[in-house]
């Protein structure tokens, strides 16, 4: 038993030496962290930055992978925190070029300064700043045009200039991950019939695809809507719009689908992201996410934040 008549600094602790211990703990819970990444749980391929996707996928491999979401469920956001741990974020920082006809390029870039500084979307599209937001919008600018390692194409391509433009970023940029948001935005060049099939529209994406991890060695994401369902029914692969390009072809598919036993809040929603990563086309785990909508971001459920 302590005596309170001993010395006091025994009995107190003082707030800046708990301050200091804090700090360290933190730094060292940092680093192992990024260990982990980058050596603990196997990955080979380019991470996610979501830690328990990346234990079962074992990272984007430089191959194949899709991400299949509904239209309303963020799936252009899903796609953009990958690039921007990809290129910013990661330990080992990747070239990422980021293809979407639908979005102009300077409306993606202020999704990513909401995303890396935590500014909601709203405040700054209405200008409604804080004095403490400044600091914050400024070092995740700063920060996305130090790596200079994500770049956009918001121009709408047909399968063979995708292939064009993906050959000319690795080769003139150094590009090491391509991001297709979505697979529906390549247009179907004509067959010699004239016919834009689908059938004849798949056989050429499929090409495509393959000439560009085969013959260039990329990693290819690409992100596909899903065909509309009820809520209460979960997708399935054969529900991507997808021509027969990729159900069978791809190597993880993730499937994002909102989690309906989870509390959503106004600016929060419960994500499962649903993996198969076998040939068979299994489904591998279940991976819950939360999906911040203020700012775009998704995060692992579990994981804590105080800067919400």
């Amino acid at each position: 038993m302590v005596n309170p008549e001993d010395d006091t600094s025994i009995l107190f602790k003082s707030v800046k030496d708990l301050a200091f211990e804090t700090v360290q703990y933190i730094e060292k819970c940092h680093s192992d962290a990024q260990v982990k990444e980058s050596k603990g749980v196997g990955i080979t391929g380019i991470p996610t930055g979501f830690i328990d996707i990346d234990v079962v996928t074992g990272g984007l491999p430089y191959g194949l992978s899709v991400v299949g979401a509904r239209p309303e469920d963020g799936l252009t956001d899903f796609g953009l925190n990958i690039a921007l741990h990809a290129s910013l974020n990661a330990l080992q920082k990747y070239k990422v070029a980021y293809f979407n006809s639908q979005i102009p390029s300077k409306l993606l870039m202020r999704r990513l300064t909401s995303m890396a500084s935590r500014i909601p979307m709203k405040d700054i599209r209405e200008g409604y700043l804080a004095e403490r937001d400044f600091p914050k919008m400024t070092k995740a600018i700063e920060g996305l045009i130090k790596t200079d390692g994500l770049r956009f194409c918001e121009v709408s391509l047909d399968p063979e200039q995708f292939y064009e433009a993906c050959k000319r970023s690795q080769d003139t940029q150094g590009t090491q991950l391509i991001i297709l948001d979505r697979l529906q935005s390549l247009f179907p060049t004509r067959n010699a019939s004239g016919s834009d099939s689908y059938y004849w529209r798949g056989r050429e994406v499929q090409g495509i695809f393959h000439d560009l991890i085969t013959e260039r060695g990329l990693a290819l994401l690409v992100l596909s809507e899903c065909k509309k369902k009820f809520k209460s029914e979960r997708i399935q692969t054969d529900h991507l719009r997808d021509y027969g390009a990729l159900e069978y072809n791809a190597h993880p598919i993730i499937l994002l689908e909102r989690d309906i036993e989870s509390d959503d809040t106004h600016d929060s929603r419960g994500v499962v992201a649903r993996i198969s990563n076998n040939l068979e086309g299994q489904w591998t785990a279940d991976v819950p996410l939360t999906y911040l909508k203020q700012y775009g971001r998704f995060e692992s459920a579990a994981k804590v934040s105080d800067e919400e």
